[in-house]
């Protein structure tokens, strides 16, 4: 398969948020020495991969709207302020989900899963107490007992795409 990259213009047939040359360029930048030894239809088929493990497990935390339908990607959104309050435009590809895109791509070169079987929201227990005028709710994960082999390396996408995913924050609210 090709490597057709979404420049943020809603490009047809998009499969990568990144092209070769931008991972290559990261990768370097990094030295992630794994990637080297690539050859470049290897190091396009991760970047392919990778993009569809981004979409598939994030699609619905990020914070803003599909723009439209024109390829199969989640990306290019409307536009929207991340969680640093700086805005994205609608017609771009956050740098966060690009350095994402690179990190899976990695994980994928070196063997691991991109499709976790499990999903950590069916675990979400959400606790309200009213007292008065006061309202405190928690959200807390209930312990499951994930594999680690089905998670490995999730963390670090997470930590890399916090700014363009809602977050699941305590909040503390008052009722008039």
């Amino acid at each position: 398969m090709t490597l057709i990259v979404e420049t943020g213009a809603s490009v047809v047939d998009a499969n990568s948020y990144v092209s070769l040359l931008e991972a290559d360029t990261y990768h370097a930048l990094y030295y992630n020495s794994d990637w080297d030894g690539l050859s470049d239809a290897d190091k396009e088929q991760h970047l392919i991969l990778a993009t569809r493990s981004i979409d598939a497990n994030y699609a619905s935390k990020f914070l803003s709207l599909k723009k439209n339908d024109i390829n199969e990607l989640c990306w290019p959104r409307l536009a929207f302020l991340n969680n640093n309050n700086i805005m994205i435009a609608d017609n771009t590809i956050p740098k966060a989900l690009k350095n994402a895109v690179c990190e899976v791509a990695l994980m994928s070169s070196l063997g691991l899963n991109l499709f976790p079987a499990s999903n950590n929201d069916d675990n979400v227990k959400i606790n309200k107490t009213k007292i008065g005028d006061l309202a405190i709710e928690k959200e807390y994960f209930s312990s499951s007992k994930k594999s680690s082999e089905e998670k490995e390396g999730f963390n670090t996408i997470e930590l890399f795409l916090w700014t363009i995913l809602k977050l699941k924050n305590k909040t503390l609210t008052l009722n008039r």
